[in-house]
Formats: C-alpha cells, structure tokens, sequence
C-alpha cells in the first residue's frame, strides 16, 4: 500500500477555480482500480491551501493515477491557479485507527 500527501497552495484570488478543479477529478478517481482513498482537504489555518490524502493499492496504481487524462488536465489546471510547486511525499502505512 502506497499513501500519498499532496499539499498546494492557491494563487491569490484562484482559490474558487482550483477548488471546483480538484473536484472533478474526485468522481474519475473513484473509479479507477486499485484507488483505496482520494480525500481532498481544505486548511482551517491558511486560506487557499489544500492537501489530498490519497492511498494506492500499490506502485503501479499510483503510476496508472498520474497518467490518466483527469489528473494530467488537473496538473495543467495546476499551472494556472497553484502557486508554486505541489509539495508531493509518498508514505507507506505503519499503524492507526480506522474510521468508523
């Protein structure tokens, strides 16, 4: 199991367009084999900064995800309302609670 944290920050005044594009791509994510969770956040801390939670069966999934034409017309989305950089870390899971 592979997790992905992803973490952006919205160019000042995109904050609405990033928004509704990270949402679109939810809905072909789900169905997309081998995508355990795609969970997209929004920080109570610093306005127009979002993380996703995303978490793979295994490495090939995630490669087959960032492939797919959703998540490339996301990432030239990205060119227009992120500011900088995605700040991208892989993780493999150790322990936890499960959501109930």
């Amino acid at each position: 199991m592979i997790i992905l944290m992803a973490t952006v920050q919205a160019r000042k005044g995109c904050e609405r367009e990033l928004e509704k594009a990270m949402r679109e791509i939810i809905p072909e994510t789900a169905k997309e084999n081998g995508v355990m969770e795609y969970r997209l956040h929004k920080s109570l801390d610093v306005e127009g900064h979002y993380a996703f939670y995303e978490k793979y069966r295994d490495k090939d999934v995630l490669v087959s995800h960032l492939a797919s034409t959703h998540f490339q017309a996301l990432s030239e989305k990205f060119k227009q309302y992120v500011d900088g950089e995605p700040k991208i870390e892989l993780f493999e899971f150790m322990d936890g609670i499960s959501e109930s």
